[in-house]
């Protein structure tokens, strides 16, 4: 398995989760969300990759736990950087708990002028990794 890591700044309250894929597999770092609002920023490191437009990162919103909540409007691709994709999450648990999320990538094919402008389906990727969130901070 390849180095996955997950970097927090505390000062700007982002989280920031590197995505790597090796021999068409994803490999993902476990985030863990304290309590307040945190933006989560997904990166895929070193693939051509990029986030699928529309669905980069799908939270599977039927289990998502009762007190955490994301801005569904602003989950979205960077602009200008295709291989990050951005949620506001805003974590008010209560208990340590958990949501399943998906990761659907694509390999951009270009046209002449080295613009990105369609995506080869046949290369499309997905992951099911987990988020988890916690009431206290981790201790150790």
């Amino acid at each position: 398995m390849p180095d996955v890591n997950v970097v927090y700044d505390f000062e700007s309250r982002t989280v920031t989760v590197d995505v790597v894929v090796v021999d068409e597999e994803i490999f993902a770092a476990l985030p863990v969300l304290l309590r307040g609002p945190w933006t989560v920023i997904w990166t895929v490191n070193g693939s051509a990759f990029i986030f699928d437009l529309h669905d980069g990162i799908k939270i599977h919103d039927a289990e998502l736990p009762v007190n955490l909540t994301y801005n569904r409007e602003e989950s979205q691709r960077v602009p200008d950087h295709k291989n990050c994709w951005s949620i506001p999450f805003q974590n008010d648990c209560q208990t340590t708990n958990s949501v399943n999320y998906g990761i659907n990538l694509q390999l951009p094919e270009s046209d002449d002028s080295g613009d990105v402008k369609i995506r080869k389906p046949e290369l499309r990727l997905h992951h099911d990794p987990t988020l988890s969130v916690v009431s206290d901070p981790p201790t150790g």
